[in-house]
C-alpha cells in the first residue's frame, strides 16, 4: 500500500512540474520578444516627426496667444502639458525601437530633438505667467523645429 501512495505522490510530483514548466513557458517567450527592439521603419520615423512639427506648430501658435492675451494661463498650462505627454509617448515608442542602418543619424536626431521639444513644453506649462519665459521658449520651439523639418527632409 505504501509503495502504491509513493508512486502516485511521485507522478503528481512530475505533473505538477509539467504543469510550471508549461504555465511558465509562454511567459519566458512573451519576455523574449519584449525584450528585443523593434527596428522602426522610416516610414514610422517620418511619421513622428511630421507629427513633432506639427506639435512644434501648434506650440509656437499657443505661446503666441498666450503673449498677446488671447489665452487663459491655465488653458495654456493645460495644453502644453497635453502636448509634452503626446510627445513623450512617441519618445517612449523611439526608446523602444532601435534604427534601421540607413536611419540611425535621423533616428538619434529625432530622439533628441522630441526629447527636447517634450521637455520644452513641460517646462513652459509652469511658466505661463512669465513673459521673458515664453519668448524664450518660443525661439528654442522654433529651433527644435526647424531641426526635425532639417531630419524629416533628409528621409525624403
Amino acid at each position: 500500500m505504501e509503495n502504491k501512495q509513493s508512486l502516485v505522490l511521485r507522478h503528481q510530483s512530475r505533473r505538477s512540474r509539467r504543469a510550471k514548466v508549461v504555465g511558465i513557458l509562454p511567459m519566458l517567450v512573451l519576455l523574449a520578444s519584449c525584450s528585443q527592439p523593434s527596428v522602426i521603419s522610416r516610414d514610422e520615423l517620418h511619421s513622428i516627426l511630421r507629427s513633432s512639427i506639427s506639435f512644434t506648430a501648434e506650440a509656437e501658435t499657443s505661446l503666441d496667444y498666450v503673449l498677446q492675451g488671447r489665452s487663459t494661463q491655465n488653458f495654456a498650462a493645460g495644453h502644453f502639458h497635453y502636448m509634452a505627454d503626446e510627445l513623450e509617448q512617441s519618445v517612449k515608442q523611439l526608446n523602444q525601437s532601435k534604427p534601421s542602418p540607413d536611419t540611425e543619424q535621423a533616428f538619434m536626431n529625432s530622439l533628441q530633438d522630441v526629447k527636447a521639444l517634450a521637455s520644452e513644453l513641460t517646462a513652459i506649462s509652469f511658466q505661463t505667467s512669465d513673459s521673458t519665459a515664453i519668448s524664450a521658449a518660443k525661439q528654442r520651439i522654433t529651433e527644435i523645429r526647424r531641426a526635425l523639418e532639417k531630419t524629416s527632409s533628409s528621409l525624403l
